[in-house]
Order: C-alpha cells, then structure tokens, then sequence
C-alpha cells in the first residue's frame, strides 16, 4: 500500500503538456499542422498593426547569404500573412547582450532579398519581428514593462520606415507583474500558457476558453508519436542544459568577478577592479560553460547562440 501511493505521487510530478519553453514543444504547438494556434497567438500581438489574419503561409525557415561566406540564419518559425506581411517569431531562453543585433539582422537578411538584381527601385514588405524572450533586455532597464513595439524614428518622433516592426515580449518580466487572476487580454493568456504550460504543477487548461481548452488537449505529451517522444525528450534535455549553464555562468562570474575584483581593486581602485574582474569573469564563464556543452555533444550553432562567442572561441578553448 506504502509503495502504491509512492508511485502514484511520482506520477502526479510527471509534466502532463509539453514545455513550450523547449524548441521542439513551441515549434509543435505554432508550427503548420496547428496553424490555427499561430494565428490565434499572431493576432493577440498584431491586430492593430495588421488587422485580423485569416491565414499564414509557413516558409523555409532557413536563409542562406548571398555568398558561401555570409553566416546561416535558421529562424524558429517565419510566415507570411495573406496581405504578404512577413513575420519572424523566435523563442529565446538564454539571455544574450546582443540579442537586439541578432534580431536586427535576422530582418536585415529579408530586407536584403527583396533588393532584386537590375532594379533601381526598392521594395520593402511589411516585416514583424517577434521575440518571445524569458530574460530581460538590460537595454531597455525598465522593470515596470514586459512589451516593447520599436521602430525606426528620427528626432521628431517620425517613423522612418514603416514597413519594420519590432516586438520583444519579456515572459520574466510579465510573470512578475501580474497575477493568473489578472488575466483578461488574450494575450496575457498565451503568455502564461507558453511560460507554464509544460510545469509539473499544470494539471489542465486554467482558462475557461475552448480556444485554450483545444490547445492544452493538443499539447498532451501523450498525444505524441514514439519518434516524437524521442525528439522532445531530447530537446527537454538541451532545454535543461541551458537553464543549468545560465545559472553555472550566474555563479561562476559571481564568484569570479568578486575575487578578481577584490584583488584589482587594491591596485586600480576597487571601483574600477570589481567592473574589470565581472567582466573577466563572465567571459571565463562563457569559455567554461561552451566547453561543458561541446563535451555533451551540443552543436557549435547552438553553443554561439546561447553564449555569445564565436565558433572560432568556442573550438580553440
């Protein structure tokens, strides 16, 4: 009897949904074949900047540059509307100081295939960039806010292109202001559900919406093929190893930056050796951490996207 209850509690701490936090559980819930979930999800974000979207077309999520040499751009799921507004939607775990570059770029790359060959006139498409981030954004240093829409202005305040639309949607920041009870907006709700759904303690839908009933349903891990299991038991891996290097790099540049910084400090002025002695001991960190996930087998790709160094860094370590 002692036993039987034992077991019953080991599986009550099973995870019931899938972690939309890991690659293959978000990329299963919004890609193509729960279409109706992305545009859901889309038209929280953007139905005053595009309207009501009836449909997407979901396209190569893969870039390639115009030369061998021009780095690989892979997003997590890019689309286009029935108006031809494209949409790139990325899911970020890892805090990144160059994360607002990075996505930057990633709009860059489909600016620059528009630019056709012979034509004096330029023709950019209405591009949204939606990035769904559990880190904050230090750039912004604001802890009252977990939505940012940004555009290119000039010093007026006038917008410079139109066309470019960046969106940066704090998933920390919004769990920390505001309550499940507070939530009233749809999006609110898809926030929560992409922050918590794949939790032990989330035994069922906590909205009283078919929209969200439909999609935890869907979102049952036992729903999933016997090779799907394969795929996210090992995508719940590599999400893991990132949360426990976030927290390794956390400590290790703690620790690092309040040593090396008392021992510069004597000399350079203890102001000026703490900052020093952080940032050495960040980068020791980030060396530290590439090189525990190259011995796991992570891929480089993965490993410069979630530590911020080069391959080059990364191999010579």
């Amino acid at each position: 009897m002692k036993k039987k209850q034992q077991s019953n509690h080991e599986e009550g701490n099973t995870p019931k949904y899938l972690n939309l936090l890991t690659d293959f559980g978000f990329k299963k819930m919004f890609g193509e074949e729960n279409k109706k979930f992305l545009i859901a999800f889309l038209n929280s974000i953007l139905a005053d900047s595009v309207g009501t979207i009836e449909d997407l077309t979901y396209l190569n999520t893969e870039q390639l540059g115009e030369s061998p040499k021009e780095k690989k751009m892979v997003y997590d799921i890019y689309c286009t509307t029935s108006d031809k507004d494209h949409i790139i939607v990325e899911l970020q775990i890892g805090g990144q100081s160059y994360y607002g570059e990075r996505a930057f770029t990633y709009v860059s790359r489909l600016v620059s295939k528009e630019a056709k060959k012979g034509e004096r006139k330029y023709h950019i498409p209405p591009i949204y960039s939606i990035n769904i981030l559990d880190f904050r954004m230090t750039v912004f240093n604001d802890c009252s806010n977990y939505f940012w829409e940004i555009q290119l202005k000039d010093q007026k305040n006038r917008i410079f292109l139109p066309q470019i639309k960046f969106l940066f949607i704090e998933l920390c920041t919004f769990a920390r202001l505001f309550k499940k009870s507070e939530y009233r907006e749809t999006l609110h709700r898809w926030l929560y559900t992409i922050k918590n759904m794949g939790e032990e303690s989330t035994r069922e839908c906590p909205f009283d919406d078919p929209l969200f009933q439909d999609f935890f349903e869907q979102g049952k891990i036992d729903k999933l093929t016997t090779m799907e299991k394969e795929d996210y038991a090992k995508s719940i891996l590599e999400y893991q190893e990132v949360k426990d290097t976030i927290e390794y790099e956390r400590e290790y540049a703690r620790n690092e930056g309040r040593e090396e910084g008392l021992a510069k400090g004597k000399a350079e002025g203890l102001e000026e050796g703490l900052a020093k002695g952080r940032e050495e001991g960040e980068a020791k960190a980030k060396l530290a951490m590439a090189k525990s996930m190259l011995e796991k087998g992570i891929d480089i790709e993965t490993i410069v996207s979630i530590t911020g160094l080069t391959a080059e860094e990364i191999m010579s370590n």
